[in-house]
């Protein structure tokens, strides 16, 4: 007798382990794409973009408003917009074609990523030979695992991303610095009780409200506070409100330099404890910036959970 297929519920999203008898996404999610596969992606959308672009997910925004259209997922790191696609069945021009050639474009997105259940072998060859820039082909595949439950897993079929982390010895070496960095100064916010996240590249300050977030990101040679969103919003007009030193840029958010004392994505290990502090003391300006982005969320955004 076959095995009957319950939808599978967002308590188990996480599952992974290796599947021992394939099912469709729409029979494995039992419902549509957009009110089941959707929601669903979102809660895994570390899985599915992180190994694309090499960074954690600070905040996943469905159903973005494009001109008159929406995109399914919208997720951001702390360097990338990355503009997600989703489709049951294989991969179609309809799809590919909204997400290239509008709603990429549309919400600034640094990367794009399709999912689907299979791709042409057109498009992937396209997609490896760099004829399709900045996109990620990713196969999504349910079925039952070795548990008795309904898994989901990702794979990348092709990839023209160029993700943060690369394979040298010089590379490995940067990255490795830097998580130091990131977390010698997240241990040091902590004491502050200013560190809301485990991440590795970054470190967020306080839990993701209406989808904006306040973090602190430890670049080349400076450790800065960004104060973003993954909802539209305009940075421009909360600004003028701020101290001087703080800046805006269009679509990414508030940014304020707070400390120098960093080479290479290493921070100097003497300083921590006063960027730690010089931090914690600009905490109500933060907070400022945080309401003011959020005052500048549309309703329509801000209801999308």
């Amino acid at each position: 007798m076959a095995r009957s297929v319950e939808p599978v519920p967002h308590s188990s999203q996480t599952q992974s382990l290796p599947i021992l008898e394939g099912l469709t996404l729409a029979k494995a999610f039992g419902g549509g794409e957009a009110t089941h596969f959707n929601p669903a992606c979102a809660e895994m959308i570390d899985r599915i973009v992180e190994p694309v672009v090499g960074e954690e997910v600070i905040d996943v925004h469905r159903e973005v408003k494009c001109e008159g259209s929406r995109l399914d997922l919208l997720a951001v790191t702390s360097e990338r917009r990355v503009a997600v696609e989703l489709q049951y069945g294989d991969a179609d021009a309809s799809h590919l074609g909204r997400l290239v050639g509008w709603y990429g474009p549309s919400v600034g997105a640094t990367d794009m990523v399709l999912v689907a259940e299979g791709f042409p072998t057109l498009l992937v060859d396209a997609v490896r030979n760099d004829r399709l820039r900045d996109l990620a082909l990713v196969q999504a595949s349910a079925g039952w695992n070795q548990g008795g439950e309904v898994a989901v897993a990702f794979s990348i079929v092709a990839s023209s991303v160029v993700p943060e982390s690369g394979s040298s010895e010089a590379e490995a070496a940067k990255q490795a610095a830097h998580r130091e960095s990131v977390r010698l100064l997240g241990d040091a916010l902590a004491t502050h009780h200013l560190k809301d996240s485990d991440a590795k590249h970054y470190i967020r300050l306080f839990p993701v409200m209406d989808h904006c977030w306040a973090s602190v990101v430890v670049r080349s040679g400076r450790v800065v506070v960004n104060v973003g969103s993954s909802a539209k919003v305009e940075p421009e007009a909360v600004v003028d409100d701020l101290d001087e030193e703080w800046i805006a840029k269009p679509r990414s958010g508030l940014f304020l330099t707070v400390s120098r004392e960093v080479e290479s994505y290493s921070i100097n290990p003497d300083a921590v404890e006063a960027i730690a502090q010089s931090i914690a003391d600009l905490e109500p300006s933060i907070q400022v910036a945080i309401d003011g982005l959020i005052a500048t969320v549309e309703a329509d955004e801000s209801d999308q959970t």
